[in-house]
C-alpha cells in the first residue's frame, strides 16, 4: 500500500516565489502590448511615407506614358497628313499633265501660262514673250505685262501685228491680248527696221474677268 508523502502547508517563501513570477509575467505582457502599440504606431507613420514616393512614381509613370501616347499618336497624324499632301501634289501634278495634253490636242499650239519665264515661239519676226505679273496696292495679282522679242530678217521694215488669246484650264477663252498698229489695240509699237532686234514691254493689262488663264496661243500676222 503506497503512501502519499506531506507536503504541509505552503510556506510564506513558496507564496512568494509565486506572487514574483505572477508579477514578471505581467511586465513581460505589458512590455509586449506596449511593443506591439509602438510597432503599431510606427506603422501608421510610416506607410504614407513609403506609399508617397510610389504614388509619386506611379503619377509621373502615368503622366509620362499619356505624354508619350500623345506624342505618338500627333506624329502618326502629322505622318498621315504628309502622305495625302504628297499624294494630293502627285494627283494634281498628274491631272495637270493630263489636261495639258488634252488642250494641246484640243488647240494646236496651245502653251502653259506662266509668269516670268520666257517661251520660244519663233514665229516670223515674233522671237520670244514672257509674261510679268502686276500686283495691286493689296498685294493681290490683278494684271500683267508683256514682253516681246523681235527679230526682223528681211529686208523691209516690219509692222508688228500679233494676237495672244488666253484660256482657262477648261479651254474657255478668258480673254485677249493685241499688238496692232491699228487704234483699239493694246500695244502699238513702232515699225521693225530691216534685220532689226527689239524687245518690248508693254503697258499694264488688267486680267480678264480678275482670272487668271492656264493657257495660251500666239498667232502672229
Amino acid at each position: 500500500m503506497k503512501q502519499q508523502a506531506y507536503t504541509g502547508p505552503a510556506s510564506d517563501v513558496d507564496k512568494s516565489h509565486d506572487k514574483s513570477a505572477s508579477q514578471w509575467m505581467d511586465f513581460d505582457e505589458a512590455m509586449e502590448l506596449a511593443l506591439k502599440e509602438q510597432r503599431g504606431r510606427f506603422m501608421a507613420l510610416a506607410v504614407p511615407f513609403v506609399l508617397a514616393p510610389l504614388v509619386a512614381m506611379v503619377v509621373v509613370a502615368l503622366a509620362f506614358f499619356n505624354l508619350s501616347n500623345q506624342h505618338s499618336q500627333e506624329t502618326l497624324e502629322s505622318q498621315q497628313k504628309q502622305r495625302s499632301l504628297e499624294e494630293l501634289k502627285s494627283e494634281t501634278g498628274k491631272l495637270r499633265e493630263g489636261m495639258q495634253k488634252l488642250m494641246t490636242g484640243k488647240l494646236p499650239g496651245v502653251i502653259e501660262f506662266k509668269f516670268d519665264e520666257s517661251v520660244d515661239v519663233n514665229k516670223k519676226y515674233l522671237k520670244a514673250l514672257a509674261f510679268h505679273e502686276s500686283a495691286s496696292t493689296d498685294g493681290q495679282v490683278d494684271g500683267y505685262q508683256v514682253r516681246t522679242t523681235f527679230f526682223n530678217q528681211s529686208n523691209a521694215k516690219v509692222f508688228p501685228e500679233l494676237k495672244i488669246s488666253f484660256f482657262d484650264q477648261d479651254g474657255y477663252v478668258t480673254g485677249y491680248f493685241h499688238i496692232s498698229p491699228t487704234p483699239g489695240s493694246n500695244a502699238a509699237l513702232t515699225p521693225l527696221q530691216p534685220n532689226q532686234k527689239r524687245s518690248d514691254l508693254s503697258e499694264v493689262v488688267k486680267l480678264p474677268g480678275g482670272v487668271m488663264p492656264s493657257y495660251f496661243i500666239v498667232d502672229v500676222e
